[in-house]
């Protein structure tokens, strides 16, 4: 009820990083667990046998992938609220549009995009086996 801009902002985001991060690790897990599945269903298909080994490294990658891809995508919806005040969304307006104040960009407002895209390719320049694919840029 008391909480300013800036916290229920900070609310949001904790909020959004945590659900990441869950959605992160019930990912891995799903994907560890199919991992040792398919090797099992398509036993007879396979010419060759599949040694599996888990890579520490690699899971923890991809939780933190999972919180942070979230966290990226989530700034831009998120960034309309730091432009209402949290009172004035319980009260009832003839505007459902109106501001309470007129929009001040934020350097985050500004660079959402290119954090994204940023993280992307950092993200593929690392997952690739060899930086040849890259020499080129």
């Amino acid at each position: 009820m008391g909480a300013s801009r800036k916290q229920a902002f900070l609310i949001y985001l904790i909020q959004i990083g945590v659900l990441g991060l869950v959605g992160g690790i019930l990912g891995t897990i799903a994907g560890l667990l199919l991992q040792q599945l398919f090797p099992i269903l398509l036993e007879g298909l396979l010419p060759v046998d599949v040694a599996l080994k888990l890579s520490w490294p690699v899971i923890f990658l991809g939780i933190f992938i999972g919180a942070f891809m979230s966290v990226l995508f989530a700034l831009y919806p998120l960034l309309s609220t730091l432009q209402v005040s949290p009172l004035q969304t319980l009260r009832v307006s003839a505007s459902d549009n109106q501001q309470s104040f007129p929009a001040e960009p934020t350097v985050l407002y500004h660079y959402k995009y290119l954090s994204l895209i940023l993280f992307l390719l950092v993200l593929s320049f690392l997952s690739s086996p060899s930086t040849r694919a890259f020499s080129h840029l």
